[in-house]
């Protein structure tokens, strides 16, 4: 979890460099996104079957220039008894990398911002994952938890629906990892 904590530091560095920069170019798009998620994710299982974890995420944003930012999104699952063999697996995830977001205006004031706005994104995050509370193998036998890389793909929507409150429609992406589990593939929708 150390490089998760450094990379999560560092991303926070990033995060406030980059609205410091906006605020300095144009007032009208400097801003820090803050989303609190529910998160379903399908993980595949090796030789067949998957599974489904359920839990939440945390996701912080800054667009830069045009539509170009950063992201860092920490996310907390859980699935109790994989394919009903009994075993669990807690999985959290530390991700940072670069977003693009698109802002389309819905609605108007006379001379104003936008009242709603509709913000689609795509992002590439990199990472760590931690499994736990699970059977991991090792080289030393069974273990019960792991870290390995982890590789974030994917996007959403998201609608403003106030100056500082928005609605996250849908959100969807495409989690890697390298734990030594037989579920290494997950796909995750947020909301």
């Amino acid at each position: 979890m150390r490089i998760a904590k450094g990379l999560l530091l560092l991303g926070m560095a990033a995060l406030l460099a980059a609205s410091l920069r906006a605020q300095q170019h144009n007032a009208s798009h400097s801003e820090i996104d803050l989303a609190l998620t529910y998160t379903a994710q399908h993980g595949s299982v090796k030789g067949g079957g998957g599974f489904w974890a359920q839990g939440g995420g945390v996701d912080l944003s800054a667009s830069a220039y045009h539509g170009l930012g950063v992201a860092a999104n920490v996310t907390v699952t859980r699935a109790t008894s994989i394919n009903l063999s009994g075993v669990n697996l807690t999985l959290v995830t530390a991700t940072f990398g670069p977003r693009y977001t698109w802002s389309h205006p819905l609605a108007t004031k006379s001379g104003a911002r936008p009242m709603r706005q509709l913000n689609l994104f795509g992002e590439a995050l990199i990472g760590e994952a931690n499994g736990a509370d699970s059977v991991l193998p090792s080289a030393q036998g069974a273990q019960s938890s792991s870290n390995s890389f982890a590789l974030r793909l994917g996007g959403g929507a998201d609608i403003t629906l106030r100056h500082h409150l928005a609605v996250r429609m849908v959100e969807a992406s495409w989690l890697r990892t390298k734990l030594p589990t037989a579920a290494r593939t997950y796909r995750t929708t947020s909301s």
